[in-house]
Protein backbone atom coordinates (compact mmCIF):
# COMPACT_ATOMS: atom_id res chain seq x y z
CA UNK A 1 0.00 0.00 0.00
CA UNK A 2 1.16 3.71 -1.28
CA UNK A 3 2.01 6.00 1.73
CA UNK A 4 1.96 10.08 0.90
CA UNK A 5 5.09 11.90 1.56
CA UNK A 6 3.36 15.39 0.92
CA UNK A 7 1.54 17.50 -1.29
CA UNK A 8 3.70 20.65 -2.72
CA UNK A 9 1.44 23.42 -4.11
CA UNK A 10 3.13 25.45 -7.70
CA UNK A 11 -0.24 27.33 -8.74
CA UNK A 12 -0.40 30.49 -9.74
CA UNK A 13 -2.49 33.00 -11.44
CA UNK A 14 -5.61 31.69 -9.52
CA UNK A 15 -5.21 28.47 -11.56
CA UNK A 16 -4.40 25.19 -9.38
CA UNK A 17 -1.39 22.96 -9.55
CA UNK A 18 -0.59 20.26 -6.64
CA UNK A 19 1.25 17.24 -6.67
CA UNK A 20 0.90 14.85 -4.18
CA UNK A 21 3.74 12.36 -3.52
CA UNK A 22 3.99 8.60 -2.90
CA UNK A 23 6.19 6.79 -1.49
CA UNK A 24 6.02 3.96 -4.38
CA UNK A 25 7.42 6.89 -6.97
CA UNK A 26 4.04 7.86 -8.13
CA UNK A 27 2.19 10.80 -8.44
CA UNK A 28 -1.33 12.46 -8.09
CA UNK A 29 -1.13 15.92 -10.04
CA UNK A 30 -4.54 18.25 -9.52
CA UNK A 31 -4.68 21.53 -11.60
CA UNK A 32 -6.80 23.63 -13.33
CA UNK A 33 -6.20 23.94 -17.01
CA UNK A 34 -7.96 27.36 -17.04
CA UNK A 35 -10.66 28.72 -15.45
CA UNK A 36 -13.48 26.64 -17.08
CA UNK A 37 -11.77 23.78 -16.76
CA UNK A 38 -10.95 23.03 -12.40
CA UNK A 39 -10.34 20.22 -10.59
CA UNK A 40 -8.17 17.70 -13.46
CA UNK A 41 -6.78 15.04 -11.02
CA UNK A 42 -4.66 12.35 -12.78
CA UNK A 43 -1.96 9.90 -11.60
CA UNK A 44 1.27 10.48 -13.52
CA UNK A 45 5.11 9.47 -12.89
CA UNK A 46 7.87 11.46 -11.81
CA UNK A 47 9.20 11.23 -15.79
CA UNK A 48 6.15 13.09 -16.70
CA UNK A 49 6.96 16.45 -14.93
CA UNK A 50 9.03 18.77 -16.28
CA UNK A 51 12.62 20.12 -14.91
CA UNK A 52 11.19 23.56 -14.48
CA UNK A 53 8.04 22.15 -12.84
CA UNK A 54 10.76 20.04 -10.70
CA UNK A 55 12.60 23.23 -9.86
CA UNK A 56 9.34 25.01 -8.54
CA UNK A 57 8.36 22.09 -6.85
CA UNK A 58 11.53 21.42 -4.98
CA UNK A 59 11.28 25.81 -4.14
CA UNK A 60 7.87 25.38 -2.88
CA UNK A 61 8.53 22.11 -1.10
CA UNK A 62 8.51 21.97 3.04
CA UNK A 63 12.13 21.75 4.27
CA UNK A 64 11.07 18.14 6.31
CA UNK A 65 9.87 16.58 2.83
CA UNK A 66 12.77 18.16 0.31
CA UNK A 67 15.39 15.67 0.90
CA UNK A 68 13.13 12.71 0.37
CA UNK A 69 11.70 14.87 -2.96
CA UNK A 70 15.26 15.27 -4.28
CA UNK A 71 15.41 11.31 -4.12
CA UNK A 72 12.87 10.74 -5.69
CA UNK A 73 13.59 13.21 -8.68
CA UNK A 74 17.21 11.56 -8.85
CA UNK A 75 16.15 8.17 -8.76
CA UNK A 76 14.00 9.25 -12.20
CA UNK A 77 17.14 10.21 -14.28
Amino acid sequence: MKVEICTVDISKHGLDDQYTFYDDESVIHIYDRNNYRLDIKEEITIEDISDIRKERILEACKPEYLLQIKALFDKSK
